[in-house]
């Protein structure tokens, strides 16, 4: 079975099982990273919402 990653990189089936898994890894922890920074973008907005600051 295939992660949504591997179909992501590779939605063809061309690759190689090293080069797949590779870009499969780097596609996960690209999306993890995004999501990481969006939750930290909306506690700084609560926060500062909180705070009486921003609206």
């Amino acid at each position: 079975m295939q992660s949504k990653f591997d179909q992501l990189v590779d939605p063809d089936g061309l690759l190689t099982p090293e080069e797949r898994a590779y870009r499969a890894d780097q596609a996960r922890k690209a999306h993890y990273t995004r999501l990481a920074l969006k939750s930290a973008q909306s506690r700084r907005r609560r926060s500062r919402r909180a705070k009486g600051g921003e609206r």
